[in-house]
């Protein structure tokens, strides 16, 4: 069976957004009163799990009560950021997905947030 179709990751696979998602997360906590600032390498640690178990393994500093603004606050800040200034492509990625384009019908999945792809 030939195939016709290729399915990329997004984080990870085609490119690096560890710096844009680090500037929102660090600015949603300073929004919230947390002087905490997270490295490219944590979120690089936690990219590609569900956002519950980040919010809850990462950031159980932040009080119940707060967590929701929080939340909010991140997915306004991370979809504004990735508009503005996106990730870095991977090496050679843009040349591959042309040559492949061709031939297969390309896709992209993710498990991230809406408004993320």
């Amino acid at each position: 069976m030939k195939r016709d179709s290729i399915i990329f990751d997004l984080d990870g696979t085609l490119w690096n957004a560890s710096e844009t998602v680090v500037r929102a997360f660090n600015d949603s906590i300073r929004a919230i009163g947390f002087d905490i600032n997270l490295t490219s390498q944590t979120v690089r640690d936690f990219s590609g799990m569900k956002m519950d178990d980040i919010f809850t393994q990462y950031f159980s500093f932040v009080p119940k009560g707060k967590l929701h603004e929080f939340e909010t606050i991140y997915a306004e800040k991370e979809s504004q950021y990735l508009q503005q200034f996106g990730g870095e492509l991977f090496p050679n990625v843009k040349e591959t997905l042309e040559k492949l384009v061709g031939n297969y019908q390309l896709f992209i999945v993710s498990n991230c947030m809406k408004g993320y792809i």
